[in-house]
């Protein structure tokens, strides 16, 4: 009995972000190894973690992940250092809108994370919400973050790059 061989169409993730889970399965290494790229400056990524939380909770840019892929399809052992300042990597996560708040799903997109870890950052006044806004359950609950302050989180949790 042959076995038919698995024919998969290229994958376009949409994402700007993507956990490390996602970005070792695209590069084909182990989860240390995206670790050590992004600890290197391979990789540009964000430590999105909850305060308190002893473990690191990294995104990682997608177009970070796309750049490397295409390093190592020229030449597999040349050293890679991501060209994409931190700046230009915070503006391709942002959403292109100059509106002066971001909402919960924007940031939950840009971040690509759930709900849960999102209301743990507004909780713990990590990402505060805009003056008058409060988060309840529900349809339409989600918290409402200025623009300012959710560019000043990302500024300072950002990791690798030049």
């Amino acid at each position: 009995m042959t076995q038919i061989p698995l024919k998969l169409a290229d994958p376009r993730y949409k994402r700007p972000t993507m956990a490390v889970e996602t970005a070792k399965g695209i590069l084909d290494l182990t989860e240390d190894d995206v670790v050590a790229l992004v600890d290197e400056g391979a990789l540009v990524a964000w430590d999105i973690r909850s305060p308190g939380s002893e473990r690191r909770e990294l995104r990682i840019l997608t177009a970070s992940v796309s750049e490397y892929a295409a390093a190592r399809k020229e030449d597999a052992a040349v050293e890679h250092a991501s060209s994409i300042r931190p700046q230009a990597a915070i503006q391709s996560v942002l959403p292109r809108h100059e509106k002066p708040f971001l909402t919960g799903p924007e940031i939950k997109r840009a971040l690509n994370c759930g709900r849960q870890h999102l209301i743990n950052l507004v909780d713990a006044a990590v990402l505060p919400q805009m003056p008058g806004t409060k988060y309840r359950q529900g349809p339409g609950g989600w918290p409402v973050i200025p623009r300012a302050q959710f560019v000043h989180f990302l500024e300072t949790r950002v990791i690798g790059g030049l």
